[in-house]
C-alpha cells in the first residue's frame, strides 16, 4: 500500500495505526512532502517497508513497490 503522511481527513500514520489495530499486515510505503525527522521516526517505528521523501526518484519507488509486492 502506498500512503502519504499528510492526507485529507486521516493522516497516513493514523490510517496505518487503524490497519494494524484491525490486524492488517499489508506492506506499506510511506510518502511525504514534508521531511520532518520526528514524523519519519514515527513512520519507521510503525513497521513500514520504506519512508520516501518527495520529490522521489521514480526508479527507486518502482524498486520499492516491487519489493513490497514480492512473495513474503
Amino acid at each position: 500500500m502506498l500512503l502519504d503522511i499528510y492526507m485529507p481527513g486521516m493522516s497516513g500514520l493514523e490510517l496505518l495505526a487503524e490497519m494494524r489495530r484491525l490486524g492488517l499486515q499489508t506492506r506499506v510505503l510511506m510518502l511525504t512532502g514534508n521531511n520532518d525527522g520526528r514524523v519519519a521516526g514515527q513512520a519507521l517505528a510503525s513497521d513500514i517497508l520504506a519512508y520516501v521523501p518527495k520529490p522521489f526518484d521514480f526508479e527507486r519507488l518502482e524498486l520499492l513497490i516491487s519489493l513490497a509486492t514480492s512473495a513474503r
